[in-house]
């Protein structure tokens, strides 16, 4: 086994059930552990370990792994950064991040750039060797911590467009159907007309709309009014 670079080892050796695991961990004793209880106690095919995340995309053709071991804070690019490289490039690859962090942004910046993993540095190997396991079937797997998180997170979320659907349907008849036809690019004098309203009533009924759904303009507006489906 070579640090930052691909394992000395033949291709022929590797069985191929094995999963091919490559590893990022800036302190070489940790990878030296990694590789050592991921190899003899999980039948893994450690097929590499690197330093930094350079090193392992300048690798990645040779080595190939199925399942990349990253740790979230490396020197020069982040472990977030080169998960995000990965998954552009070799969308197949899965990433499982490492981290001392439970905090929520890390985390969702970990998913926004497409971990399927995410453990915390107390993991055990066991933890780890079914962390692996299950993001290589396709599924996701965050620590029970992180999973709190992110339900919580997801929660907060959806009250936030549960708050946003009340303030949109709280809008009048009159100040719909004045969305209506600002949406067809009509001036409010013909908004007024057709609605047999006053051009002062039409600009009303627009401040009103602007406040309530929290933008600056028409076209906002019926934007806004699209996405909440309350124009067609």
């Amino acid at each position: 086994m070579v640090s930052d670079n691909i394992a000395e080892k033949d291709a022929m050796e590797i069985n191929m059930s094995q999963i091919r695991i490559a590893l990022v961990e800036d302190h070489h004793s940790v990878r030296q552990g990694y590789i050592k209880i991921l190899s003899s106690d999980y039948d893994f095919a450690v097929i590499g370990d690197f330093s930094n995340g350079e090193s392992l995309l300048q690798n990645f053709e040779e080595c190939r792994p199925e399942v990349v071991i990253m740790d979230i804070q490396l020197k020069g690019m982040s472990g977030i950064e080169t998960t995000r490289l990965i998954k552009e490039k070799y969308p197949k690859t899965e990433v499982i991040i490492l981290s001392m962090l439970e905090n929520e942004e890390s985390i969702f910046e970990a998913i926004r750039a497409g971990a399927s993993g995410y453990l915390l540095k107390d993991a055990t190997f066991e933890e780890i060797a079914k962390a692996i396991k299950v993001v290589h079937s396709g599924e996701a797997l965050m620590y029970p911590k992180v999973t709190r998180k992110v339900l919580d997170q997801f929660s907060r979320m959806i009250n936030r467009n549960a708050d946003n659907t009340t303030t949109s349907m709280s809008l009048a008849p009159q100040e719909i159907s004045v969305l209506k036809l600002v949406s067809q690019g009509i001036s409010n004098k013909e908004i007024a007309a057709q609605l047999n309203i006053s051009e002062g009533t039409v600009k009303h009924y627009l401040r009103s709309i602007f406040q309530k759904m929290e933008v600056a303009d028409r076209a906002q507006a019926v934007a806004a009014a699209l996405r909440r489906g309350l124009i067609r």
